[in-house]
């Protein structure tokens, strides 16, 4: 979590020091330093906030927010923003909500779903856009056993995959 603070707040220290020192006369050039500003902001924003999300579930059980919606309606409510991450790195954000569960009204913590689907899209886009043959990435509304109480959603993406290694350590704090 330190190198991955460090990288952004190096590059904020080092852009905004030549930016406010004038260094950077070349307005297209300046162009790309703000850019590249942004892009860091929103990556560093990210990563507080799921710094912040594992701390919560450190902490134990949390009153939550939920919402009574369809499995569909949370798509649609959701859709836009991660379609918009994909877009960044050249993905199109692709949903089926055919199936029956999609039209499932049921109690969900719209922020929890939306922080996890993000962070799924979020790896797909930097991990698997650039090798990606099919540029896809798709939500998909799948049957579960109980539709009265739960519903199924899968997030695929056509990127290489995880390693043998990767995949031993995936679900431990913060890799």
């Amino acid at each position: 979590v330190t190198h991955e603070l460090r990288t952004p707040l190096t590059t904020f220290k080092l852009y905004s020091e030549m930016l406010a020192e004038d260094m950077v006369a070349d307005p297209d050039q300046r162009k790309k330093y703000l850019a590249t500003l942004t892009a860091e902001a929103t990556r560093l924003s990210h990563l507080v906030e799921n710094v912040l999300a594992y701390a919560r579930l450190e902490r134990g059980p949390a009153r939550q927010s939920s919402e009574h919606l369809t499995v569909c309606e949370l798509v649609g409510r959701l859709a836009p923003r991660l379609a918009e991450r994909a877009a960044q790195t050249g993905l199109e954000f692709v949903t089926d909500t055919s199936s029956p569960a999609a039209i499932a009204k049921l109690e969900i913590d719209v922020p929890a779903v939306e922080q996890i689907l993000f962070n799924l899209v979020d790896n797909a886009c930097k991990y698997a856009g650039p090798e990606a043959a099919d540029k896809r990435i798709h939500l998909e509304v799948l049957p579960a056993p109980d539709p009265v109480r739960f519903a199924t959603l899968r997030l695929r993406d056509h990127g290489p995959g995880l390693s043998k290694e990767a995949a031993r350590v995936l679900f431990r704090p913060f890799s």
